[in-house]
């Protein structure tokens, strides 16, 4: 999974969006610290990979 600011492969995401950014987004760790910052900033929610186990 790639953020959508940086484009880093990370296992941990977070849906966002912002007054700025209409659609929702998915960002990293240390850009969802910076996004927050953003005037109308929302958030929509964490996307975790391998979240469950396969069975």
């Amino acid at each position: 999974m790639f953020c959508d600011i940086c484009k880093k492969n990370g296992l941990v995401q977070y849906r966002v969006v912002s007054a700025k950014q209409k659609d929702w987004i998915f960002t990293c760790k240390d850009c969802w610290q910076e996004f927050t910052k953003n005037e109308g900033y929302r958030y929509g929610g964490t996307r975790k990979a391998n979240r469950r186990s396969k069975k």
